[in-house]
């Protein structure tokens, strides 16, 4: 049986639904990220606590993702919406939106260019956009058809082989749409 001390809560902004973990400063202690009417970032003590949230603007949605973006060798935050660029301090830009209307986001090297891109669910059609990176910027969406609305996605490799697959679960009821 898994043993846990009690929680300690922390405020962030209103309705979060997303949770992701990076080094956003650089000193090595985990820092939290939390997506929902805002994009919160806690940055980590390194003894199981954090430091009161920042909090960045639009909201994620459901879904965020951790990784360099732009290449510049700093975590970045990706939400369904738009991409923060960090500045390697914990702080972030601006965010930058990307056009998506998605509800949830996930990171890979679906082309092997060794470059990050987006996969993003695109809410109330039946595509989910997949958005190629470059070192500076994403580029113009290319959608994959599917036949149902994509509620939640993750990328992984399900089969042997070095090429990176994607998974959608579909729905075509979905409460609160």
């Amino acid at each position: 049986m898994a043993r846990f001390q009690a929680a300690v809560d922390y405020n962030v902004g209103t309705n979060p639904v997303s949770v992701a973990v990076g080094d956003f400063n650089g000193d090595g202690k985990p820092d939290l990220a939390v997506g929902g009417s805002s994009v919160s970032v806690l940055l980590g003590n390194g003894d199981g606590t954090f430091q009161p949230a920042v909090n960045y603007g639009p909201g994620s949605g459901w879904g965020l993702a951790v990784a360099d973006f732009n290449g510049d060798g700093k975590l970045d935050l990706a939400t369904p919406l738009s991409v923060l660029l960090g500045n390697g301090d914990g702080t972030f830009q601006p965010a930058g939106n990307y056009g998506s209307r998605g509800n949830s986001v996930a990171v890979g090297d679906f082309n092997r260019d060794g470059k990050p891109d987006l996969a993003v669910p695109d809410k109330g059609s039946t595509n989910v956009s997949v958005l190629l990176g470059t070192a500076m910027e994403l580029s113009k969406l290319r959608q994959l058809r599917f036949a149902r609305i994509s509620k939640f996605h993750r990328r992984g490799r399900f089969q042997h082989g070095w090429q990176l697959d994607l998974v959608v679960a579909m729905s075509s009821r979905w409460p609160n749409n």
